[in-house]
């Protein structure tokens, strides 16, 4: 079985000069996790997950790089709330970054003609969730695990053998 048949053909994409914050709103608003980042041709140029925003703050963030001693210390909730707000801090920063400085850059890619067996082995192997599926560089598709869920379970309401 050929990608091109269970890929999701309308992919929401962004651009590089899109912020960290339309990105996070775009996840919320469709619920996904993340999302390719395309220049003005469609040319895919990367990705940007949860798991990106994620380091990101944590990169930025002193407070999230040291670990509170576990014995109960006097003082701590005031060092916590200090916490509390430098997160917010960086939160804030970060959400203002544009894609195309923080995005991953080194993207799996497989086109419309692979196999899907290609996108499970791919998956399982990087430990991946989503893969832009491009035809000359152009994203014309994204395969995701929840696809390849709905095809195992497809295959098994109607009984059938899934064959890839």
């Amino acid at each position: 079985m050929k990608i091109s048949e269970i890929m999701t053909k309308d992919v929401i994409a962004l651009k590089p000069t899109d912020s960290v914050k339309k990105a996070l709103e775009v996840f919320a608003e469709y619920n996904i996790h993340g999302v390719p980042v395309v220049d003005k041709d469609g040319k895919l140029v990367g990705m940007f997950t949860e798991t990106d925003f994620l380091d990101l703050v944590r990169v930025h963030s002193s407070s999230l790089q040291m670990v509170l001693p576990s014995i109960p210390l006097m003082g701590v909730s005031f060092v916590e709330s200090e916490k509390k707000d430098e997160i917010r801090r960086v939160i804030n920063r970060v959400l203002k970054m544009p894609l195309g400085d923080v995005m991953s850059t080194n993207v799996y890619t497989l086109s419309p003609n692979d196999d899907v067996k290609d996108a499970i082995k791919l998956m399982i192997s990087k430990d991946i969730t989503r893969i832009p599926i491009v035809d000359n560089n152009k994203l014309t598709g994204i395969v995701t695990r929840t696809d390849i869920i709905k095809l195992g379970l497809s295959a098994n309401k109607s009984e059938e053998k899934l064959v890839l």
